[in-house]
């Protein structure tokens, strides 16, 4: 049986990308950009003349007959999360606006959401550390818990590259975008400080509380999936577009200017709306066009300059 993480040409491309990145000098801006969750107990030594006494294990003190001391070293590890909307509007393909098809994107739909997810898996893979993914589009469809394994990395890529093929099975009458349920699992089971990198178009139920929720506890990164054509529309003519959520059509008449402009008027409502809930919630926001490397490393490289 082909592995479905080699069968996409863009998925293998993007593995000998994140090597490069890796053997980069933005490997170290990996870890200064982020920091693992402090500090993490190392083991049990004898007390010493200057030691802190909140440190004093008493009962492994009191088994043993010697006063002992918990010692601790930096946790240098990383716990990244990918949570992942699943939803139909994150599946629609680039090329649906013209009528064209758009051979940058796979006959499944837009993968941009999908080769994001596989970069940060790969990239966490690479540095050795523990990386989960929670697929949810309107409930959670799949969680795997953080590991640093191999085979878990595999199997979580292996996951990411299927999960496109679920979306074109699933009805248009799914259902709208909500990625609490999603938000609720990773606190529920991730109790450790971690990066969560959130992939969606945010077209969604309101969910500021719970990304207020989930901010205050991990390091968050909204990653906006961003139509590459939503902000210039086409001239095509009277066009039919469907709701890939709940199947309902719509004749848009994208000849008029009128059109046009109120058009990119909402979506850029929408953007900014959105910039202005992760700004309250303190997260950060970055947009994916196409490549979804390039602003992965601008990430990096803007965290290396505040830290600076």
């Amino acid at each position: 049986m082909k592995n479905p993480i080699f069968a996409h040409p863009e998925i293998r491309r993007l593995q000998l990308r994140t090597k490069h990145l890796v053997r980069s000098g933005l490997s170290g801006g990996y870890r200064s950009a982020f920091r693992g969750s402090g500090l993490a107990f190392s083991e049990l030594r004898s007390y010493q003349p200057g030691d802190d006494v909140k440190r004093i294990d008493w009962r492994a003190s009191a088994r043993s007959g010697n006063t002992l001391v918990k010692s601790y070293e930096e946790d240098r590890h990383l716990s990244m999360m990918v949570l992942l909307d699943t939803s139909l509007s994150t599946g629609v393909p680039l090329g649906n606006i013209t009528g064209q098809p758009d051979t940058h994107s796979s006959q499944e739909g837009n993968v941009r959401a999908q080769l994001f997810a596989s970069l940060v898996v790969s990239v966490a893979m690479q540095h050795g550390d523990e990386v989960g993914l929670c697929l949810c589009g309107g409930s959670v469809e799949e969680y795997r818990t953080p590991k640093k394994t191999r085979s878990h990395g595999q199997s979580t890529l292996e996951c990411i590259a299927a999960y496109p093929k679920k979306l074109g099975s699933q009805p248009a009458s799914r259902g709208t975008s909500d990625l609490r349920p999603g938000i609720d699992a990773i606190m529920q089971h991730q109790r450790k400080r971690g990066i969560v990198f959130i992939i969606s178009d945010f077209f969604l139920t309101d969910c500021e509380l719970h990304l207020r929720r989930i901010a205050h506890r991990h390091d968050t990164i909204c990653v906006q999936l961003r139509h590459p054509f939503a902000a210039s529309i086409p001239a095509a003519g009277i066009v039919s577009f469907t709701d890939p959520e709940t199947g309902t059509p719509v004749l848009i008449d994208t000849s008029s200017r009128t059109t046009r402009r109120r058009v990119q008027e909402t979506i850029a409502r929408h953007e900014r709306g959105l910039a202005e809930m992760c700004r309250r919630s303190r997260i950060e926001l970055i947009t994916i066009d196409r490549d979804p490397v390039a602003p992965f490393v601008e990430l990096l490289r803007s965290r290396m300059a505040r830290l600076r």
